[in-house]
C-alpha cells in the first residue's frame, strides 16, 4: 500500500486532537531525535499485511535505500537481500508468528553493489488477547565484526597448517595453544601436551637454558632467534631454530609469550658434513 508524501522515519498515526497536546508533540519529537541517532534499524510491521507503519532512518545509511520504498512496498526489502540468504530469511520472517519471531544474519547487497552484514532480531507486538498484531525488531550492521572474525580466521589457518612449530604459553611457560607444526616436530598431539610445562622439551642438560626463558616470558622480554636443541616425544634430540616474543593484551597487559621453532636437524646435518 503506496503511502506518497510520507518523510522518511517517520511513524504513520492518525492525527487526534490529544495527539496535538503539548505534552504529545514533545514525546514525539523525542521519538523522532532518538531514532535520528541510533545507529541500529527500528522497525514495526502490521502483522496482516505485512505494512510497514514505522522504520528508522538507519535504514537508508546502512542499505543505501529510503525509508519511503519500504513504506511503499515491503517486498523491496527482500529484494536487497542478497541472493544465497534470501530464502532463508523469508522463511524466517513467513514463520515468525509461529516462532515467536527470529534472529538472523544476513547479506544485504546496497544499490551501488557493496555487501553489508546484518544481524536481525523480530519479536511479536501482542493486544489484551494476546494476539500478534504486529511485529518489532531491530537490525545492526555487522560488517567490521564479520570481516574480524574473517581476519582471524585466516590467521589461525595460516597458524595451524604452518610447517614451523608455533606455541603460544601462560606467563609461568605453560602451554595453551599448540598447531599441528609443533604435533609434527615434536610428536605430541595437542591435546596430550596443552597444559604441561615448556620444560618437558627440553633436554636434561638444557634445564637452564629453560629457566632462562621463563625468566624472559615473565618479564615481557622477547627472545631472539638462535639454534638449540630439544627433545621429542620419543626421547630423540633434534636441532631447532627458535625465538620467542611476548603477547600483550589491552592496557599492555602480559598474557604469556608465543614461541616459534623450525626443525634444522638437516641443515645441522648437511653443515657437519662440509666442516668434516
Amino acid at each position: 500500500m503506496k503511502r506518497s508524501g510520507q518523510d522518511e522515519g517517520t511513524p504513520i498515526r492518525k492525527v487526534t486532537a490529544d495527539q496535538e497536546k503539548p505534552e504529545r508533540r514533545e514525546s514525539d519529537e523525542q521519538f523522532r531525535e532518538l531514532m535520528a541517532h541510533l545507529q541500529q534499524v527500528f522497525w514495526i510491521k502490521n502483522a496482516a499485511d505485512d505494512a510497514v507503519l514505522y522504520i528508522s532512518p538507519a535504514y537508508t545509511a546502512i542499505s543505501g535505500r529510503t525509508c519511503q520504498s519500504l513504506y511503499d512496498d515491503f517486498q523491496t526489502f527482500l529484494d536487497a537481500v542478497h541472493p544465497e540468504d534470501r530464502e532463508r530469511v523469508a522463511g524466517a520472517m513467513a514463520g515468525q508468528r509461529e516462532t515467536g519471531g527470529y534472529e538472523e544474519e544476513y547479506r544485504l547487497v546496497r544499490p551501488d553493489g557493496a555487501i553489508r552484514w546484518i544481524w536481525a532480531r523480530s519479536y511479536p507486538v501482542c493486544d489484551g488477547q494476546g494476539q500478534v498484531i504486529r511485529f518489532a525488531g531491530i537490525a545492526e550492521d555487522i560488517t567490521e565484526r564479520k570481516s574480524l572474525e574473517l581476519d582471524r580466521a585466516r590467521l589461525a589457518a595460516i597458524v595451524e597448517y604452518s610447517q614451523d612449530a608455533i606455541v603460544s604459553m601462560s606467563v609461568d611457560c605453560i602451554i595453551i595453544s599448540w598447531n599441528r607444526g609443533a604435533e609434527r616436530q615434536y610428536g605430541y598431539t595437542a591435546e596430550e601436551i596443552i597444559g604441561c610445562s615448556l620444560s618437558v622439551l627440553f633436554p636434561a642438560d638444557h634445564y637452564q637454558e629453560y629457566l632462562q626463558i621463563l625468566k624472559n616470558v615473565r618479564r615481557g622480554e622477547p627472545v631472539a632467534s638462535y639454534d638449540t636443541v630439544r627433545r621429542r616425544k620419543d626421547g630423540t634430540l633434534i636441532d631447532t631454530s627458535v625465538n620467542i616474543f611476548p603477547i600483550e593484551v589491552r592496557n599492555r597487559e602480559l598474557a604469556g609469550a608465543s614461541k616459534i621453532s623450525r626443525d634444522v636437524t638437516a641443515i645441522k646435518k648437511l653443515e657437519a658434513q662440509f666442516i668434516e
